[in-house]
């Protein structure tokens, strides 16, 4: 059976990989889907599902995941959904300790 994953990260295709077995033959489709900018992992990867499923027109697997941490000073569950945005690229590591102790 061929099973369509569909994400530009080779990173999360190579993990994927690393846990199929059996009759399944995973394929990567490095599609970049813009995803909507609310910070609810659920809805996004519906979305992006929705999305892949309607340019591949054959059931498709995506991957989204958020990091939380719940009791950040001044924005709950900081940042969530949008840690590359966000986390990675705006603040990086260093950027959030300091943040965290303001």
């Amino acid at each position: 059976m061929n099973i369509i994953f569909v994400t530009s990260n080779k990173g999360k295709f190579a993990t994927a990989l690393k846990y199929i077995n059996g009759n399944i033959n995973l394929i990567n489709e490095a599609y970049d889907i813009k995803e909507p900018s609310l910070n609810d992992i659920e809805y996004i990867a519906k979305f992006k599902a929705t999305m892949a499923y309607k340019k591949f027109k054959k059931p498709c697997i995506v991957l989204d995941a958020g990091f939380f941490i719940p009791s950040f000073p001044g924005q709950p569950n900081f940042p969530g959904a949008f840690v590359r945005r966000n986390l990675i690229e705006k603040l990086g590591i260093d950027g959030l300790l300091k943040k965290w102790k303001m």
